[in-house]
């Protein structure tokens, strides 16, 4: 691993994933995610029927949802990642990490959807899956240097 020795007489050993993996991580996350909401939208209206032809398309809509998706992951994907990443500082597995983040970022927003909007249906859940798969990989991408699977930090 990428790391980087404390200086003796230091209590704790603390590490954060630097400024170029958060921001590849968090660009693999978020491309990923309007990808596939992109490749839906065409396969959704792809197989739409013709007694919807009056409707919006999908793809029309998806530059709106674009754009709400990238305030989202800035506003407040972005934050959680970096507190979920300071809370994982001590783990020094990066396959946990991105367990970690598959999960978190299924079940925040699942949980969520659950406690306020009461939906409990299977449907909504895995497109809550979808994006803690995409942060997972994003994770995962964070820790790529190179072709090797390594955790690039710095100490703070």
């Amino acid at each position: 691993m990428d790391v980087k020795h404390q200086p003796k007489g230091s209590k704790r050993a603390r590490s954060s994933l630097d400024w170029y993996a958060v921001g590849k991580g968090w660009i693999v996350t978020v491309g990923l995610w309007l990808g596939l909401a992109l490749a839906l939208a065409v396969h959704w209206d792809a197989r739409s029927d013709e007694h919807y032809s009056g409707q919006l398309d999908h793809v029309d809509f998806w530059p709106l949802f674009a754009v709400a998706s990238l305030a989202v992951a800035l506003l407040a994907g972005l934050p959680l990642a970096l507190l979920l990443d300071r809370l994982l500082r001590r783990v020094q597995v990066p396959w946990l990490h991105v367990a970690a983040f598959f999960v978190f970022f299924t079940l925040l927003p699942a949980g969520l959807l659950i406690r306020y909007a009461e939906i409990v249906e299977p449907h909504p859940l895995a497109f809550w899956a979808v994006l803690g798969a995409c942060a997972a990989i994003g994770r995962a991408a964070a820790f790529l240097r190179g072709r090797a699977f390594r955790r690039p930090t710095t100490w703070a």
